[in-house]
């Protein structure tokens, strides 16, 4: 999804691991306006996927936040951008 240009909200984020690791913080942020909040993002995730629910998003360009601790204790974390619109 990184880079996408969707044509409607997306009802959800997903996020892929290949091992088990602890969900600490998930962000979602409208560009060059507020961050939208979404549920605590605390969870323990086996190796699978993390879903969250998005509420519906108007046409734009936004980035979500993400960061994990993995089985090996280290941080990890990324960025995913997508625009909503033509």
């Amino acid at each position: 999804m990184n880079g996408a240009i969707l044509s409607a909200s997306p009802a959800s984020v997903e996020l892929v691991f290949n091992e088990k690791v602890q969900l600490t913080a998930l962000r979602l942020f409208h560009e060059g306006k507020a961050e939208i909040r979404l549920d605590r993002p605390a969870s323990i995730v086996d190796a699978g996927t993390a879903t969250r629910a998005l509420p519906a998003l108007e046409a734009g360009a936004y980035r979500i936040d993400w960061r994990a601790i993995s089985a090996d204790g280290h941080p990890v974390g990324g960025v995913i951008r997508f625009r909503i619109g033509p």
